[in-house]
């Protein structure tokens, strides 16, 4: 795969659009391309109430919300 410092830089850009000013988890992980959105309820159950997660700690939680049977899938139809 052949290096391409534009796309790079567009996704490093997209992801940091995504993300609130001074993002940090809260284990203390603040680059940006650590980060990820986490939706507490589920997209499912919440689409707009999101926390920042490193992807650590975005891994760990997402899995006790499916230990605790909350539904993550997002049904497109009700977008």
């Amino acid at each position: 795969m052949k290096q391409d410092p534009l796309a790079n830089d567009i996704r490093k850009a997209r992801r940091r659009r995504r993300l609130p000013p001074n993002a940090t988890c809260a284990c203390g992980e603040a680059r940006p391309e650590a980060l990820e959105l986490h939706h507490p309820a589920g997209r499912a159950n919440g689409p707009d109430l999101v926390a920042v997660l490193c992807r650590n700690c975005h891994a760990v939680e997402t899995e006790a919300q499916l230990d605790a049977g909350v539904n993550l899938s997002h049904d497109p139809s009700l977008s």
